[in-house]
């Protein structure tokens, strides 16, 4: 009992004047936080999950509104209104009126 009171800590990190090759500290070999194999798969299915109900949803609505969704949110290069109008039937005014209107339910 004497001998484990009186011994020396050890450090945790290594000091200043070691070796980085040649001293083993617990910081060295303790694990990331990023490194739960659980997160990893949860978040793996997450985005299969998300990405097939995206999927699913799109299938669901018509020609016209896939193109407008695929074109204003899911692309780098998105398409302003003002483009959108002008590849579809109703002219920018009017999708600048409807947006503005509210909806009567």
């Amino acid at each position: 009992m004497e001998q484990r009171l009186s011994a020396r800590d050890m450090s945790f990190d290594p000091t200043p004047e070691s070796d980085e090759e040649e001293a083993y500290s617990p910081a060295m070999y303790l694990p990331a936080s990023n490194a739960d194999p659980a997160v990893e798969v949860e978040n793996e299915e997450w985005e299969e999950d998300s990405t097939e109900r995206l999927s699913m949803g799109l299938e669901k609505l018509d020609e016209r509104s896939r193109s407008i969704l695929t074109r204003r949110w899911m692309t780098d290069d998105k398409a302003t209104l003002h483009e959108l109008a002008m590849n579809t039937e109703s002219p920018p005014s009017a999708c600048a009126r409807s947006s503005r209107t509210p909806s009567t339910s």
